[in-house]
């Protein structure tokens, strides 16, 4: 899918075969990109694909035209969908359509690879005003209503 991954694999092949190790590639938290306008990006389990694996989940939405920075460089067109753990509030996927997706994932690609919850998401501080602070804005949709919030409030 990406030559990173390729990269990745030789690089453990070498190790494993070199040194006895027996390493592995998490493949759960690697995230993708389509470079369409705008672009698509996601990382983690879907909706569907979480369900099937057995966890409870719940999904939070956010349109673009709610994150400031969107409404900066006057392209709001974007959606972003949260899947979380029901139990944990753990992030186990986020899918979007935005300007700029492929970058504001790599950040996500973290919360998904440490599995990190909405509230480690909220804890954190974003630079203002950034189209990745859509991934706070997404995670604050689980417990308010973000369409009311003004500027960075928390």
């Amino acid at each position: 899918m990406l030559v990173t991954i390729a990269a990745r694999h030789g690089s453990i092949a070498a190790e494993n075969a070199l040194i006895g190790s027996h390493k592995k590639i998490d493949y759960s938290s690697i995230p993708y990109a389509v470079f369409t306008t705008p672009e698509v990006a996601g990382v983690g389990l879907g909706e569907k694909e979480a369900r099937d694996k057995g966890h409870r989940v719940k999904a939070g939405y956010l349109d673009f035209k709610h994150v400031p920075k969107a409404a900066i460089i006057r392209d709001t067109r974007g959606l972003m969908k949260m899947i979380v753990e029901e139990e944990t509030n753990r992030i186990l996927g986020v899918h979007m359509v935005s300007p700029q997706a492929a970058d504001i994932i790599q950040k996500v690609a973290l919360f998904v690879k440490y599995r990190m919850t909405t509230q480690d998401v909220l804890d954190t501080i974003d630079v203002y005003p950034t189209l990745s602070e859509s991934i706070k804005l997404c995670a604050q949709s689980f417990e308010k209503d973000v369409t009311r919030l003004s500027c960075c409030a928390d």
